[in-house]
């Protein structure tokens, strides 16, 4: 049989056409691709164009218009994050392409990234500053501007002109966004609403667009409209991770817990379906109905999921439950027995990491860092794994490896609150606080619905002298979570102590919202300070006497103790001191089981020189209670002030004993063993005290100075030097003596002096602080004056037994012998260390 020619021939037909595609250029396929894409957008197959449109630029990067028409096509589909990335793409190879700018502009208005718009608007102003859209674009800018400076004639002007503006630009989002805003400020909703319409015709994308309209149908407590934009706005935005907390939030303030558990059940899907979304609706369970309702949940997801590993993390969630309400030895076995069967896997390293936290609060610490290291060994960058080592870097005082954990489990969640969180600790623990703010600022961003966060940062703040940085965080945080009471407390203290009446009355007129009695208790309370604070005493009184009243008809002898003791206060501040002790002593007498009114009563005698009737008070609060620990120390410091010490040692040991773990009469009682000589003893309780808190500032630095004036042994002073780290950055004379001190012991007496001079300027009588600062100026040779500090010190302490002034003697005779040998650092001496007292 004869083969036809004809194939041989087709074959080769095949091949030179596969030949000459291959000789094709890159720029010939791009584009190829181009036209392939522009034909499947006029057909309405998006999805396949946007694959072209990639290949596009994976043949030729500098497609100018396949860039543009991808990031036009990304930005139509709802993919913002890819069209703002390919606009500037487009931006950087075309700087004076304003098409490519406006676009840039557009997505950052939509995003309110003001700062990236600012910079943008700019770059469009020096393309064409008379276009009627950078116009629009710099009223935006100056506009916003305005507002975060609180310029409201000049909002109102910008605002004005917008409008003028916009109707001949109908359609400009950027004036829109002006108008919207004043509207809504001004309290015009309705006309608000009608232009948010508007301009969500026009790009229905737009995330501040659709929040806005949120937050005027929340203004209209509208609550279907409310859930039913949220739900618009999820399947608009699936990947925002705030929108369902919101939703579910929404209504639990609402009480409506049976629609949040019906919207968080409709979010988890099947029993055997994804984790996560089932791991959230067992944490509401348990924090709405219950442990035993997150327990029954529990139960059965691992019945349901019996031959799947997902029972492993249920089990393991249903062991954590039990450890904080139950058995702890039952759950740590079961936790135990999943660990021991359970294959390697992300899931099974997420248990050992829980395995670990509980064991950790058990203080097997052995067991968690060989947890730990087993997790860290088979995935190097294990967040919850670093977090637990860095935690425990932190009690070790070697913040800069704690640090370095930290940084890595950044790295797998930039945005994670927590590890934020514990890396501003960090941070603040190696004493670096512009880090350490830096980075808790990153956190409040990162999880505005986590008010706490907020509370810490402001902490921080005024603990630096920013008082006014940290009422705006609280107040930004306040109005996303304006039923917080640890909120509201710390915003109300701040509208007092900077006589801010506008801000007092916003919170008053929130508190004066709530629904329930204690917010409204509250109300009445807080405008009572407020009025005493304006000297408007009558009025406060009067507040104060109508909450009284109503306690005794209601018969509630809580209500009349607590609102007496305010009143008490009220009295007082107005210069009516008789009447208040008059009432009190009422009080005490017909409500003798609120101990709060004695010890005010035993306040006012004290500061007014009653000394024997406080006395009795005290005396008889502890016959009540013996663990009254607040009676405990103030009746040690007076009878201590009396030259009755024998009395005073009887009182603490009783209240010791009572009380041996009460924090307070521990720091008392090792102050007492320091002024006694017995520095050990002091050091004992320190430590103790300090296992508990390492991150009391007042703790650390009195042990570090204890340590640093008790041991010669190079591990200790390193300890003392470490614990002390922290302290770097504050301008507490006694911290940087103890800073300073630490840094000298361990051979770093240039470094040290800057710390020590400080301290002795701040810290002038104090001659151990004297002492310390003549020390490491003789160490550096500077004896004139070292001399001149030396003998301050022992001028401060003639005729005290505080050992530092034999010492400051002995370091002056070295001083002024003939022929000095080079100065060393000087041996230890006990008690002169700057502590801090409770």
């Amino acid at each position: 049989m004869s083969v036809s020619p004809v194939l041989p021939r087709l074959a080769a037909v095949m091949l030179c056409a596969a030949l000459l595609a291959g000789c094709q250029s890159s720029e010939e396929k791009a584009e190829a691709h181009f036209e392939s894409a522009q034909q499947l957008l006029a057909e309405g197959d998006d999805a396949r164009a946007l694959v072209e449109l990639r290949n596009v630029l994976s043949f030729n990067p500098e497609h100018v218009e396949g860039r543009r028409l991808l990031s036009q096509t990304m930005e139509e589909s709802g993919d913002l994050s890819g069209a703002y990335a390919n606009y500037l793409a487009l931006v950087e190879q075309l700087p004076g392409d304003l098409e490519a700018r406006l676009a840039v502009a557009r997505i950052q208005l939509s995003q309110s990234l003001w700062a990236e718009l600012a910079q943008t608007v700019a770059a469009a102003e020096r393309i064409k500053a008379d276009d009627p859209r950078v116009v629009a674009f710099g009223l935006v800018r100056d506009y916003q501007a305005a507002v975060q400076a609180g310029n409201d004639v000049q909002t109102a002007s910008i605002a004005r002109r917008a409008e003028t503006l916009l109707a001949m630009e109908p359609d400009d989002l950027a004036l829109l966004r002006i108008v919207i805003d004043r509207k809504s400020s001004a309290g015009n909703s309705s006309e608000a609403a009608a232009l948010i319409e508007r301009s969500l015709a026009l790009a229905p994308q737009d995330y501040a667009l659709q929040n806005a309209r949120l937050r005027l149908l929340i203004e209209a407590e509208d609550g279907p409209a409310v859930v039913a934009q949220m739900d618009r706005m999820m399947a608009l935005f699936p990947q925002d991770e705030v929108l369902p907390a919101a939703r579910l939030q929404w209504h639990l303030t609402r009480g409506e817990t049976a629609e949040a558990e019906a919207f968080l059940r409709q979010r988890a899907g099947a029993p055997t379906g994804e984790t996560q979304p089932q791991v959230e609706l067992v944490e509401f369970l348990r924090v709405t109905a219950g442990p035993e309702a997150a327990l029954a949940e529990l139960d059965g997801l691992i019945t349901a999921n019996a031959e799947d590993p997902k029972a492993d993390l249920y089990r393991a969630l249903r062991a954590s439950i039990t450890f904080e309400t139950a058995d702890r030895a039952a759950a740590l076995a079961e936790l135990a027995d999943i660990v021991a069967k359970a294959t390697s896997s992300d899931q099974t390293r997420s248990i050992k990491a829980l395995y670990a936290n509980l064991l950790n609060r058990e203080g097997a610490v052995e067991q968690v860092d060989a947890l730990v290291a087993d997790i860290l060994k088979e995935d190097a960058s294990h967040q919850e794994a670093l977090m637990l080592r860095a935690a425990r870097f932190i009690a070790q005082d070697r913040p800069g490896q704690a640090i370095v954990d930290l940084r890595a489990a950044l790295n797998q969640a930039p945005t994670d609150a927590r590890v934020l969180s514990a890396l501003a600790t960090a941070y603040l623990r190696d004493g670096n606080t512009d880090l350490a703010t830096e980075t808790m600022a990153r956190a409040v961003e990162a999880a505005p619905g986590q008010p706490a966060l907020a509370r810490d940062y402001a902490r921080l703040l005024q603990d630096l002298g920013r008082a006014e940085v940290a009422q705006a965080v609280v107040y930004d945080a306040w109005q996303r979570n304006l039923g917080d009471p640890g909120l509201i407390e710390m915003l109300s203290s701040m509208a007092l102590a900077a006589q801010d009446w506008q801000l007092a009355a916003e919170i008053l007129g929130v508190l004066r919202g709530s629904p329930t009695e204690e917010g409204l208790s509250a109300a009445d309370q807080f405008e009572s300070t407020v009025l005493q604070a304006q000297d408007r005493f009558d009025e406060a009184l009067a507040i104060i006497d109508a909450r009284l009243a109503r306690a005794a008809e209601e018969d509630s002898a809580g209500g009349r103790a607590t609102w007496t003791l305010l009143k008490t206060e009220a009295l007082i501040r107005a210069e009516r001191r008789a009447e208040a002790v008059a009432l009190l002593s009422q009080a005490v007498t017909e409500m003798p089981e609120f101990p709060a009114l004695r010890h005010r009563q035993a306040e006012l005698a004290q500061e007014d020189g009653r000394t024997e009737e406080a006395i009795g008070i005290y005396r008889a609060l502890i016959a009540a209670n013996a663990g009254d620990e607040r009676a405990v120390r103030i009746l040690y410091g007076i009878l201590s002030t009396e030259g009755q010490t024998e009395e005073a040692k009887t009182v603490l040991a009783a209240g010791l004993t009572a009380r041996p773990d009460a924090v307070d009469l521990r720091w008392v009682e090792a102050s007492r063993l320091q002024e006694e000589g017995d520095i050990a003893g002091a050091v004992a309780i320190y430590e103790a005290l300090y296992a508990r808190d390492s991150g009391n500032p007042i703790i650390a630095n009195n042990l570090a100075s204890l340590l640093a004036t008790l041991s010669d042994d190079p591990e200790t002073l390193d300890r003392a030097a470490r614990i002390a780290r922290r302290l770097r950055a504050s301008e507490v004379p006694a911290f940087q003596d103890t800073h300073g001190w630490t840094l000298h012991r361990t051979g770093n007496s240039a470094e040290a002096l800057p710390f020590l001079e400080a301290a002795a300027a701040g810290l002038s009588e104090d001659g151990s602080v004297q002492y310390h600062l003549g020390a490491v100026l003789a160490a550096l040779d500077r004896r004139d004056e070292a001399r001149a500090a030396l003998e301050r010190a022992v001028a401060l302490g003639q005729g005290s037994a505080q050992p530092f002034v034999a010492r400051a003697e002995a370091l002056l005779a070295e001083l002024d012998a003939p022929a000095p040998a080079p100065a060393a650092t000087p041996a230890p001496a006990p008690a002169t260390g700057t502590t801090t007292t409770p």
